[in-house]
C-alpha cells in the first residue's frame, strides 16, 4: 500500500486569506505582552482601560498571543488531494480569471520525510476559478513542476506587472533523487551537499502562471563550520512582501547549524528566529539584518 502525507491547501489558503485581512479586532487574555514580538507578530500589544497589557489580534488569529488560527472547519473534497504524492505548504494566486496554487510535492511518489533530496515546486490550477466564491480553496489539479528537486517551502506572490513569484528554497546544483517503491522511503536518506543551498525566487512572464520560469538564486547560506553557530547559518521558509516600488522585505526562519544544547523545548531544537532581508529589486542583491527577532524557545515556520 502507497504510504503518502498528503497536505491541503485548504488550510493553508484560509491563513493567506486571512493575513490578507489586516485589519485589528477583538481582545485576547492578558499575556503581560511589551511589543508585537510578544504577540507572535499576529497582532499588537495593546493597553485597556485598567493599564493592563494584553495582545489585540489581527483578523483571523486568537488566542493569548494570538498563535492560533480563528478558522472554522474546511470541507475535505477541498485544496489538493493527491494519494500517492506527498506535498507541503503552498498558496493560490489569482492570474486571468483563474486560482493557480504553487506548491512543494515529494518526487517519486515519496513521503514527507524524503523532502531533503525529492522536493519540488510544482503548479496547480483550481476546477472552481469564480475570484469571490471560494475558487480559491479548490479543489485543485497538478499542472507541472516549476522547479525540479530540490525546492521545498514555496512561497507565491503576484506581481505587479502579472508575472507570478515563488520564493523557495533550493540546491544550485545537482540531488540524488530518492526513488520509493510503493510509497515506502529507503532505509536513510541520501542527503545533498549543502553548499549549494540557497533562498531563490522562480518568476514566470506576465499574465503566465504556467512559465517558463526564470529562476535567480538570492543569497547563499554560511556553511563554513566557524559560522555554524550563527544565528541564520541555516535560512529557511522565506516569506516576501513586494513594496510598490518594487523593493522587497523577505522575513525567513533561521537557525544554527548544529544543535543547542541550551535550548530545553525539545531534543535537537536550534533555537529557532525570525529574519529579515531587503532588496531593492527582486532579484537582488539582498541585505540580512544583523540582529533577529527573537520569540524565545518557539517552533517557526514563516
Amino acid at each position: 500500500m502507497t504510504s503518502a502525507v498528503t497536505m491541503s491547501l485548504a488550510a493553508t489558503v484560509v491563513l493567506a486569506a486571512t493575513v490578507a485581512a489586516a485589519s485589528l479586532h477583538g481582545t485576547s487574555p492578558v499575556v503581560g505582552c511589551e511589543t508585537e514580538a510578544d504577540c507572535l507578530l499576529l497582532g499588537s500589544c495593546e493597553t485597556n482601560s485598567s493599564g493592563t497589557k494584553y495582545c489585540k489580534c489581527r483578523q483571523g488569529f486568537t488566542g493569548p498571543q494570538c498563535g492560533q488560527l480563528d478558522v472554522g472547519a474546511v470541507p475535505n473534497h477541498l485544496g489538493y488531494r493527491n494519494e500517492t504524492a506527498s506535498t507541503w505548504g503552498g498558496l493560490p494566486v489569482y492570474v486571468n480569471g483563474e486560482w493557480h496554487a504553487y506548491v512543494s510535492m515529494m518526487a517519486n511518489s515519496c513521503p514527507l520525510g524524503t523532502f531533503n533530496n525529492n522536493s519540488q515546486i510544482v503548479h496547480l490550477v483550481s476546477k472552481s476559478n469564480g475570484q469571490t466564491d471560494g475558487g480559491w480553496a479548490g479543489p485543485f489539479d497538478f499542472v507541472d513542476a516549476v522547479v525540479k528537486p530540490f525546492a521545498h517551502n514555496a512561497a507565491p506572490r503576484l506581481l505587479a506587472d502579472g508575472s507570478v513569484g515563488v520564493w523557495f528554497i533550493g540546491y544550485n546544483g545537482t540531488v540524488e533523487i530518492e526513488e520509493c517503491p510503493g510509497g515506502v522511503a529507503p532505509p536513510h536518506d541520501v542527503w545533498p551537499d549543502w553548499s549549494g543551498k540557497q533562498i531563490a525566487l522562480a518568476r514566470s512572464p506576465p499574465n503566465s502562471p504556467s512559465g517558463p520560469w526564470n529562476v535567480s538564486w538570492l543569497f547563499a547560506l554560511p556553511t563554513l563550520p566557524d559560522d555554524w553557530w550563527h544565528w541564520d547559518c541555516s535560512a529557511t521558509n522565506p516569506s516576501a512582501l513586494v513594496d510598490a516600488d518594487g523593493s522587497v522585505r523577505m522575513m525567513y526562519r533561521g537557525t544554527m547549524c548544529t544543535h543547542c544544547a541550551g535550548c530545553p523545548t525539545r531534543p535537537g531544537n536550534t533555537s529557532e528566529r525570525l529574519g529579515i532581508a531587503t532588496a531593492r529589486a527582486l532579484s537582488g542583491p539582498y541585505a540580512r539584518a544583523s540582529s533577529a527577532i527573537d520569540l524565545g524557545n518557539a517552533s517557526i515556520e514563516v
